[in-house]
C-alpha cells in the first residue's frame, strides 16, 4: 500500500551557532490499500491545502474509484485533516500530468491529465480516440466557496447562517429584499454529493443536520443569477 505524505517543515535560525534545523510541524498520511501519488499542494489563504493527487484507491480515505487511475482532488485544515475530496474520472486511467495543475486565480485551477479509457464514463464526456488509445484531458475547476473582491463588498446580496458550527441543525436568514423571491437551496456533503435541495421560499429556512457526520458543508443558494455559498462546519 503506498500513501500520500504531507510534511510541513518549520525552519528555527539559531542565532547563536548560525544554524537551521528543519523540524517537522505535524505529518498525515492519505489513500487506501491502492497506489496513490501526488501532483501538487497550494495552501489556502485561510489556512489548510488544496492538494492534487492520483489514486487506484477505493477505500482508507477515497470513497469510491471510477476505474483503473482517477484524479483525487481534497482539501485539508491548517493541520492536514482531510475536510472535503472530491473523486474525478472515468472507468479507465486517467493520469494527471506533471506541471499539470495551474492556479489561474478567482478561486480557479485549470488540470490536464492523458486520458486512456474505452469511451465516455464517470465524468468524461468528450472522448475522441478509438478503445486502446489516449486523448488529452482539459478540465477547470472553481472553488465555488471563494468570494472575489467585488463578492465581498456586495454583502446586501448574502445571506445569514447560523447556528455555525451547528449540531442538529442550521438556519438560512435571506434579506429582506429577498423575501419574495423563490431561490433554491443546497446542502453539499465533504465529498460533493447534494444531500438536500429545495425552494427557499420567505425570509427563513430550516435544514435538519442530525442525519449526517460532523464536517466541512456547503450551503449554497441560488438567486437565478449566481450561487451565494457559505461553509456550514457540523459538529
Amino acid at each position: 500500500m503506498k500513501r500520500l505524505i504531507l510534511i510541513l517543515p518549520l525552519l528555527l535560525i539559531s542565532i547563536s551557532v548560525c544554524a537551521q534545523e528543519f523540524d517537522i510541524i505535524f505529518q498525515q498520511c492519505y489513500g487506501g490499500s491502492g497506489t496513490d501519488g501526488i501532483l501538487d499542494v497550494y495552501k489556502k489563504a485561510e489556512g489548510g491545502y488544496y492538494v492534487f493527487a492520483g489514486s487506484t484507491s477505493s477505500d482508507g480515505d477515497l470513497p469510491f474509484n471510477y476505474g483503473i487511475v482517477d484524479f483525487w482532488l481534497f482539501e485539508t485544515d491548517a493541520s492536514g485533516q482531510i475536510i472535503w475530496q472530491k473523486i474525478y474520472g472515468g472507468l479507465g486511467y486517467e493520469r494527471l500530468d506533471w506541471s499539470g495543475v495551474q492556479d489561474i486565480g478567482d478561486g480557479r485551477y485549470v488540470i490536464t491529465a492523458t486520458l486512456q479509457t474505452n469511451g465516455n464514463s464517470g465524468d468524461i464526456n468528450c472522448m475522441t480516440t478509438p478503445a486502446g488509445g489516449s486523448d488529452i484531458w482539459l478540465i477547470q475547476l472553481r472553488d465555488t466557496t471563494y468570494t472575489s473582491i467585488n463578492e465581498q463588498a456586495d454583502y446586501s446580496k448574502s445571506f445569514s447562517l447560523y447556528p455555525n458550527p451547528a449540531t442538529l441543525s442550521t438556519w438560512i436568514e435571506l434579506p429582506e429584499h429577498d423575501i419574495h423571491a423563490v431561490m433554491q437551496l443546497q446542502l453539499i456533503s465533504p465529498t460533493g454529493r447534494t444531500l438536500y435541495e429545495a425552494p427557499a421560499k420567505g425570509r427563513f429556512h430550516h435544514i435538519t443536520l442530525e442525519i449526517y457526520p460532523a464536517g466541512l458543508y456547503l450551503v449554497r443558494l441560488w438567486d437565478g443569477e449566481r450561487w451565494r455559498v457559505q461553509k456550514l462546519m457540523k459538529n
